[in-house]
């Protein structure tokens, strides 16, 4: 191989490594830029995520007030039925009062 030959295979080479750099730091810019992207959507998905919590949260504060309302309405029903049980009870003494 002439020295001319071997001078253009050379610079063949250099400027395949050349392509080949370019092309790698192609790769990391598109890397980078991915990155970006995906941080940007990391962000948006925490933001979603407080949301959802924010609306549990909201959620299982409602459903203490409902089961403090229902535990109220339990009690109160409670109170009732005993005055009913009283009633019926002094109703039947006084039933068997009168035989």
């Amino acid at each position: 191989m002439s020295s001319e030959q071997q001078f253009r295979r050379y610079i063949d080479t250099i400027r395949q490594q050349i392509a080949s750099e370019s092309k790698l730091a192609n790769s990391w810019e598109e890397l980078a830029a991915a990155l970006e992207g995906l941080e940007h959507w990391m962000k948006l998905v925490r933001k979603g995520e407080m949301k959802v919590w924010e609306k549990l949260a909201a959620a299982l504060e409602g459903l203490e007030l409902t089961y403090e309302e229902m535990q109220t309405q339990l009690e109160a029903a409670e109170a009732i039925e005993e005055r009913l049980v009283e009633q019926n009870q002094q109703n039947r003494r006084n039933l068997f009062k009168k035989y």
